[in-house]
């Protein structure tokens, strides 16, 4: 009696946790692709254990997600420190660094311009606002006006509440990504420019007073509502 020969058993269906683990290794955000890592690990185990397909999927998205991850974490955590912190603070750190004497410290949170200012053009930029309105204790962003991109995108007008001691003062600062050189665009992270006050501002350099810019626009729907402020 001729045996009949056993059949072939089906191949099984691909593994989820490996498609998942290759789908979340895609994601920028490294909260997104660090799930990546243990979802290859469950994909590799579901394959070997239960004879699903899948095991390159899983181990691409393993793979990428080990790689991707730790360059994302960096790159969030550079933009959280050189760009998402200047442009909701402003200069407060570089001010209430000046104003407690370290005013290489201030210099360093702008551009260096063209109009050769000194330490003591500096110094008495902030001496002007401690004696008009005293210590700076915070900045935050005025809610009731817009902040204004550049046409290239790379830097950006932002609107400002200097918060001194027993004053607040309307302001704007100017935050600029990338400088155009000779040799193409350069990485700043600084500030261009700093202007306080409203009818008798005060400038940072002090040149920025007399150049002329457009009044940034108002909010048709403030975010929040702020006390009226001093000019």
């Amino acid at each position: 009696m001729t045996g009949v020969p056993p059949a072939t058993a089906p191949r099984g269906s691909i593994s989820a946790w490996a498609v998942l683990s290759l789908v979340t290794s895609l994601g920028m955000c490294p909260i997104v692709t660090v799930f990546s890592i243990p979802l290859g690990l469950l994909g590799l185990r579901d394959v070997r254990v239960n004879g699903r397909r899948g095991r390159t999927v899983a181990w691409i998205g393993l793979i990428i997600g080990l790689l991707v991850t730790p360059l994302t974490s960096g790159f969030l955590i550079w933009w959280n420190a050189e760009i998402r912190i200047p442009l909701i603070e402003g200069p407060r750190a570089a001010i209430q660094s000046g104003m407690a004497g370290d005013i290489p410290g201030f210099e360093a949170a702008f551009i260096k311009g063209a109009g050769g200012e000194t330490e003591e053009d500096a110094a008495r930029f902030l001496a002007t606002i401690r004696t008009r309105w005293g210590e700076v204790v915070g900045v935050t962003q005025d809610a009731s006006r817009e902040a204004v991109f550049s046409d290239d995108h790379f830097s950006v007008r932002v609107p400002y509440i200097f918060e001194f001691t027993g004053h607040l003062v309307p302001g704007e600062a100017e935050f600029v990504v990338l400088a155009k050189t000779g040799a193409g665009r350069e990485l700043m992270n600084r500030f261009a420019w700093v202007l306080i006050g409203v009818d008798d501002p005060v400038a940072w350099p002090p040149s920025a007073v007399s150049e002329e810019r457009i009044p940034l626009p108002p909010r048709s729907e403030p975010d929040t509502e702020k006390p009226d402020p001093d000019g």
